[in-house]
C-alpha cells in the first residue's frame, strides 16, 4: 500500500476564509475531500491537516492530506463534465513536466470560458474551474514570472472556486474581474 500526499496553500481575507472552510466541510459531508480543486474519495483519507495563520490583514490557509492508495487515488467527478476537452484531459501524466507555454495556453482558454459564462450570467462548469485551478498551481511554481502577484492571484482564484461551488454568480464575477486585473498588471510587468 502506498500513500499519496496532496496540499494546497492560499492567502485569503476573513470573508474568503469562512467560505473556504464551509466548502471544505460541505465536501466532507458529501464523502469527499477537495484539495486544490481536485475532489478525492473520503474513504481513502488517512490524515488531513488544516492550518490558518494570520498574515497582516489576510490569512494563510494550508490544507494537507494523505490518502491511502494501491494505485492512483480515486478522484470523484462533480458530474459537470465539459463538452469540450479541458486542460485536465489534455494534461500529461506528469504535470510537472508541462511547459510554461502549454500551461499558459490552457489557462487562457479556460479563463476565456469562465469569463464568457459569467458575463452571460451563468456559472462556469466546475470541471473548467478545476482545470484552471490545477494549471494555476503549476503556473505559480515558475520563479521569476510574477512572484509578487502569486499570493493575490491565488486568493482571488480561491474566492472564484468557492463562489462557483456555492453557486454565487455575483461573487464569482467579482473574483473573475479581480483575477483579470491581477493578470493584466502581472503581464504588463513580465512581458
Amino acid at each position: 500500500m502506498t500513500s499519496i500526499k496532496s496540499k494546497s496553500e492560499t492567502l485569503v481575507v476573513a470573508d474568503q476564509l469562512a467560505a473556504v472552510l464551509h466548502t471544505f466541510a460541505d465536501d466532507i459531508e458529501q464523502g469527499a475531500v477537495s484539495i486544490d480543486g481536485v475532489r478525492y474519495d473520503l474513504a481513502a483519507l488517512l490524515k488531513v491537516n488544516v492550518s490558518v495563520e494570520p498574515e497582516g490583514q489576510q490569512y494563510r490557509l494550508k490544507l494537507k492530506a494523505v490518502f491511502q492508495s494501491d494505485g492512483p487515488v480515486d478522484k470523484i467527478s462533480d458530474g459537470n463534465e465539459a463538452s469540450t476537452p479541458t486542460g485536465e484531459e489534455e494534461r500529461s501524466a506528469t504535470s510537472a513536466s508541462a511547459s510554461y507555454k502549454t500551461i499558459k495556453k490552457r489557462m487562457k482558454r479556460d479563463f476565456k470560458a469562465i469569463h464568457e459564462s459569467l458575463s452571460m450570467g451563468r456559472l462556469p462548469k466546475m470541471s473548467i474551474i478545476e482545470s484552471f485551478t490545477m494549471d494555476s498551481s503549476l503556473m505559480v511554481s515558475f520563479p521569476g514570472k510574477g512572484d509578487e502577484s502569486y499570493a493575490s492571484f491565488q486568493g482571488a482564484l480561491s474566492l472564484l472556486r468557492h463562489s462557483v461551488a456555492l453557486s454565487d454568480a455575483s461573487a464569482a464575477w467579482g473574483a473573475a474581474v479581480e483575477l483579470s486585473e491581477i493578470k493584466r498588471v502581472c503581464h504588463a510587468k513580465h512581458k
